[in-house]
């Protein structure tokens, strides 16, 4: 037995790629047994599945698998003066219990460099604007997701392992935590959203959020735990580089001409649906918007751009 082992090891070390396969019917030693060989051989290694036929407890099985062996980057935008709110997002990343490979600060020309930090941000420079500042190439990005982050988000210890196994579960190309919770909005705080932007709540079941033509949003009365979503919230998203890409957002740069344009969360949702990649919501999802508002107009001016944007859009 020893001598097959040896000869095992030295045709594992003469090749570059490693598939592991079980036997049919997998269980929980045949699975062990693979992720042994997984984390131990240091090549590129994959585990296949011989059946796609298993009982929940071993789907689950592989979905904490697949979660676990996520790679992202943390990718956050930013003026540089959310202060102690930019802090505690710093703070929250390096305590995830799965952590980001690379904390990169997309900081606007022209602004002065927080002086928050965790010591492991790198800082890059780039274009200002709340489209601009995630419009990017991204090349300093080497991992197949990136987690979309605004400057003012607090995060649960386990917050972006809840939104990946979200996001593996629903086989989705895209998840996002969500902030809005309009379903849990007061009658009076409803009537006054709809009489604003026509935003109206449904009790159709398919969708978290649903663009309408109009512009406004038809939201789910009551949401399940997650769904499946035309647009959302856009301060903590995380996404599939490769789907990222494909939706090439940097065409969409002439919205920020107009001042703080909320729509740009609605172009990259809504072009993630059209082009037919998987948005899903999570609700409870251990995500806090904190709202620095770091240069935002008055209200006044703040809704009428908002709702310019969304109409030119959409119409």
């Amino acid at each position: 037995m020893t001598e097959f082992f040896k000869k095992l090891d030295e045709q594992i070390k003469q090749h570059d790629n490693v598939i592991i396969i079980g036997h049919q019917n997998p269980d929980l030693d045949c699975i062990g047994s693979s992720l042994g060989l997984y984390y131990t051989i240091e090549k590129e290694c994959y585990i296949f599945k011989t059946t796609d036929k298993l009982n929940e407890s071993m789907n689950k099985t592989f979905d904490v698998i697949k979660e676990k062996d996520i790679k992202y980057c943390a990718v956050i935008r930013t003026l540089g003066r959310a202060g102690a709110k930019y802090q505690a997002l710093l703070d929250s990343l390096v305590r995830q219990t799965l952590q980001p490979s690379r904390i990169l600060v997309y900081l606007a020309e022209g602004y002065d460099a927080p002086t928050e930090t965790v010591g492991v941000e790198r800082i890059v420079r780039c274009p200002k604007g709340m489209i601009a500042q995630r419009a990017l190439p991204f090349d300093e990005v080497d991992t197949d997701y990136i987690l979309f982050l605004d400057d003012d988000i607090a995060i649960a210890p386990d917050g972006v392992e809840r939104l990946a196994r979200a996001m593996l579960g629903a086989e989705a190309d895209c998840a996002f935590a969500d902030f809005y919770a309009l379903h849990s909005l007061s009658r009076g705080q409803k009537f006054r959203l709809w009489l604003e932007k026509g935003d109206r709540q449904t009790r159709s079941r398919r969708w978290a959020y649903r663009e309408c033509r109009s512009s406004a949003t038809a939201y789910a009365s009551v949401p399940e735990s997650v769904m499946p979503s035309q647009t959302g919230c856009g301060g903590a998203i995380l996404c599939r580089k490769a789907a990222y890409d494909a939706i090439n957002f940097f065409e969409e740069r002439w919205a920020d001409a107009f001042a703080y344009p909320l729509g740009d969360d609605h172009l990259f949702f809504y072009k993630m649906y059209v082009r037919g990649f998987k948005v899903v919501a999570q609700f409870d999802s251990g995500f806090t918007h904190l709202d620095a508002s770091a240069d935002r107009p008055s209200d006044f001016a703040y809704e009428c751009n908002c709702l310019a944007v969304l109409h030119c859009i959409w119409y």
